[in-house]
């Protein structure tokens, strides 16, 4: 999947956690996580498609660091930014 190549030679989910951890901007947030949670349905796609364990993309995320920022921003006052953080955390991440 070419998507797939492109997200990983650009490191898109490290680039979106860095303006996530760098920005209080509701607007600017609520599309880095849109764009996320997409990479991370991808993923989710393809483990499912290939029967391969666990979703890259997590484990990427995981490795950028992201997982607290997600965490983070469940508190957000902003509750359209909370809605997408709940998706995102229901869909694909285990914080127990």
């Amino acid at each position: 999947m070419r998507e797939i190549q492109i997200l990983v030679e650009y490191d898109l989910i490290q680039l979106i956690v860095e303006t996530l951890r760098n920005n209080n901007e509701a607007v600017i947030i609520k599309g880095c996580l849109e764009a996320l949670e997409s990479i991370l349905n991808t993923g989710k796609a393809a483990t499912a498609e290939s029967g391969i364990g666990k979703n890259p993309f997590v484990i990427r995320l995981a490795q950028a660091q992201g997982l607290p920022v997600v965490e983070s921003l469940q508190s957000h006052p902003n509750n359209e930014v909370y809605e997408i953080v709940a998706r995102i955390i229901e869909d694909h991440l285990d914080f127990e």
